[in-house]
C-alpha cells in the first residue's frame, strides 16, 4: 500500500524572524540536489545545493493579486526578493525534518513575463555551499598547530551568513603550518577543498530531526568509525507500547498510550524497487601522485614588501584599501608568507617627502600609517595629516617570511595494471600537509582501491512512498550513511555510503528520490574491530 506525507511546506522567511509557509502558491515539482553528486574519490567537498520550484504568480493565487512574486511588481508580496531564507519541511508519522534549506541567490528569480502567459515566477534556493563558493578569504592569520575542527571554526569566523549548525570532526591531523598558502581571491570552498583533501576527510550541509541546517567536516577516520548501517525508525501504529510491572499500559496526559521508539533492521535496497545507473571502472586510477608542502621560515626579520615608486598623497587625503602582496627578497619566486610582522616605524620603513624624488621637505611627521596583516600581504590606510601634498617614498614590510619552494613528491604505482591498460594518472595536492609519510599513505590508499574498483553503482534511485521503509529511508537516511545494494546482472553485492542525493516532489505528495554512492569497502578492513572486520558480513572481498 503506498504511504504519504502527512504534510509537505515550503517556508519563507518574510519577515526576517519567523518561518510563514507558502505551500499554497507552490506550483510541483520541488527538485533538490545536495551534497557530493559523484562517486569521484578525490571530490571531498559538496557541490552547490539548490532546491527549485514555481510560484503562482497570476490572480489565482493566495493573496488574489497578479505579480505577487514579482518584486519589481507594486503587488509584490512583502519580503520576497534576493537573500530570502527558505526551507522544504517534511512531516510524516507526525516526524517533522527540515530536507533543504537555503537562501535566494541573486539570479535566483525569474518571473516569467506575459499577462496572458503562465504567470509563474521560478525560484532557485541555495545552500550554504554557494556563499563558500562566492566568499573570498581575505587577509587570515597565520597560525599553527591546528586540527580539522579548528581550522573549519577560523574559516567560517568571519563569513556575514552562517550555517545554522557547525559540527567538525577534530581530525586525525595536526597541521604546522596553516592559512600560509591562501592567496588572494581565494574562495572559501577552495580551501574547504585543500583541507579535505589534505585530511582526506568530506565536507558537506546535511540535516538532523533538530538541525535544519549542519556544515559537516569528517576526518579521515570518520567513515571507518561509523556504523555501516543506520537503523531506521519504526512507525507509530507499528511499534509496541510502553508496559509498567503490572502489565498495564503507560498514558500519557491525554490518556493516549505511550509508543515505544523503536527501529526497523538496517536498510537493504532490493533491485526490485530501484532504478541503478552504474559505471565499470569510471574512476580507475593506476598511478597517484601526492604531494606535500614542507616549510622554510626566516629566524630573523626580512623585508617581505618594498613600495616600487613614489606614491601621491594630497594634503589631508586618507588613501584605504591600499593592497600590497609580500614577495620573496632573494628573488627566488617562492611562495611567501609571514609569521610575524612588524609593527611601522616612521624613517625605517616609511618616509613622505614634498617631491617625488625624496628631496625637497621631509613631510614624514605628517604621514599616518595603519595597516592590517595578513598571510600573504597586508592593506595599508595613509592619511596625510599635513596642509601640504606630499609623495611617499619609502613603504616597507617587515617581518619573518615563510616559504614553500618544491612540494615533495611520492607516487603509488600498479606497475600490473599499467602494463594491462595503460596509465592512468591522479595527484593529491595536501596543501595543508607537510608529512612525506601523509603524502605516501594517502597515494596508496587511493591507488590501491581504485586500480580494480570493477562495477559500482553510482546511483540508486526509488520512490519514497512505495512503503513506510522507503519513506523512513528517504527522510531519515542523511550523506555517510550507509546502505547495502545487490543487484543480479551487475553482480553488485555489497555496502556503500551516500555521499549525496536529489529528489523530485512530484505533485506536492510523490516523491522519487537518487542517492549518489560511495564504495563502502574503500575504507578498508580494521581487523578486530566490532562491526568492521566480519568476512562477509561487513567486510566482504572485492571481486
Amino acid at each position: 500500500m503506498a504511504e504519504y506525507f502527512d504534510a509537505i511546506k515550503i517556508e519563507m522567511m518574510l519577515d526576517g524572524e519567523t518561518w510563514t509557509d507558502v505551500s499554497a502558491d507552490v506550483i510541483a515539482p520541488i527538485d533538490v540536489k545536495q551534497g557530493v553528486l559523484s562517486s569521484d574519490p578525490l571530490q571531498r567537498v559538496a557541490n552547490t545545493g539548490t532546491m527549485s520550484f514555481m510560484l503562482n504568480n497570476s490572480a489565482s493565487n493566495s493573496a488574489g493579486l497578479l505579480g505577487y512574486y514579482a518584486p519589481s511588481n507594486a503587488n509584490c508580496r512583502t519580503g520576497f526578493d534576493i537573500g530570502l531564507p527558505v526551507r522544504l519541511m517534511m512531516t510524516y508519522d507526525g516526524r517533522e525534518k527540515c530536507k533543504f534549506t537555503g537562501r535566494i541567490p541573486a539570479n535566483g528569480i525569474n518571473v516569467i513575463p506575459g499577462e496572458l502567459g503562465t504567470r509563474k515566477t521560478a525560484v532557485t534556493v541555495t545552500d550554504f555551499m554557494d556563499a563558500t563558493a562566492k566568499y573570498e578569504v581575505e587577509l587570515p592569520q597565520f597560525t599553527t598547530n591546528k586540527t580539522l575542527s579548528e581550522i573549519m571554526t577560523l574559516l567560517v569566523a568571519d563569513m556575514p551568513i552562517k550555517p545554522e549548525y557547525e559540527d567538525y570532526d577534530t581530525g586525525d591531523y595536526t597541521y604546522a603550518a596553516v592559512f600560509d598558502l591562501v592567496r588572494p581571491k581565494t574562495r572559501l570552498m577552495q580551501e574547504f577543498g585543500a583541507l579535505a583533501l589534505s585530511e582526506m576527510g568530506y565536507i558537506y550541509i546535511t540535516h538532523s530531526w533538530t538541525h535544519d541546517e549542519i556544515l559537516k567536516a569528517e576526518s579521515k577516520s570518520a567513515r571507518f568509525e561509523n556504523p555501516l548501517l543506520t537503523e531506521l525508525i519504526i512507525n507509530t501504529s507499528e511499534s509496541g507500547y510502553l508496559l509498567m510491572e503490572d502489565g498495564g499500559y503507560l498514558l500519557q496526559e491525554d490518556e493516549d498510550k505511550l509508543h515505544l521508539d523503536e527501529l526497523q533492521s538496517a536498510w537493504a535496497i532490493a533491485e526490485s524497487h530501484m532504478a541503478m545507473k552504474t559505471t565499470y571502472n569510471n574512476h580507475y586510477v593506476n598511478r597517484v601522485t601526492a604531494k606535500v608542502y614542507p616549510r622554510q621560515e626566516d629566524s630573523e626579520n626580512q623585508i617581505l614588501f618594498s613600495l616600487q615608486k613614489p606614491l601621491s598623497l594630497d594634503a589631508g587625503e586618507t588613501r584605504e584599501e591600499y593592497r600590497v602582496t609580500f614577495k620573496d627578497p632573494t628573488g627566488g619566486g617562492a611562495r611567501v608568507t609571514s609569521r610575524s610582522m612588524e609593527t611601522p616605524v616612521a624613517t625605517t620603513d616609511y618616509t613622505m617627502n614634498s617631491e617625488d624624488d625624496g628631496t625637497g621637505d621631509d613631510l614624514t611627521a605628517d604621514l599616518s600609517v595603519t595597516v592590517t596583516y595578513g598571510t600573504n600581504g597586508a592593506v595599508y590606510t595613509l592619511e596625510n595629516t599635513g596642509e601640504t601634498d606630499g609623495y611617499i617614498t619609502k613603504l616597507q614590510a617587515r617581518g619573518k617570511g615563510i616559504y614553500t619552494y618544491d612540494p615533495i613528491e611520492y607516487s603509488a604505482e600498479d606497475e600490473t595494471s599499467q602494463a594491462a591498460v595503460g596509465i592512468y594518472n591522479r595527484t593529491i595536492d595536501m596543501k595543508y600537509q607537510d608529512d612525506f609519510e601523509v603524502a605516501k599513505e594517502g597515494a596508496e590508499f587511493i591507488c590501491s582501491n581504485y586500480s580494480g574498483i570493477g562495477s559500482v553503482p553510482e546511483t540508486a534511485q526509488m520512490a519514497a512512498n512505495l512503503s513506510a521503509k522507503h519513506m523512513w529511508a528517504f527522510l531519515q537516511l542523511e550523506i555517510s550513511d550507509g546502505v547495502y545494494v545487490s543487484e543480479t546482472v551487475t553482480g553488485i553485492d555489497s555496502y556503500y555510503i551516500i555521499n549525496g542525493y536529489e529528489f523530485s516532489i512530484l505533485d506536492n505528495q510523490h516523491v522519487l528520490f537518487t542517492w549518489h554512492l560511495m564504495p563502502s569497502n574503500i575504507y578498508g578492513w580494521q581487523l578486530g574491530v566490532d562491526g568492521r572486520s566480519e568476512l562477509d558480513l561487513t567486510t566482504r572481498i572485492r571481486r
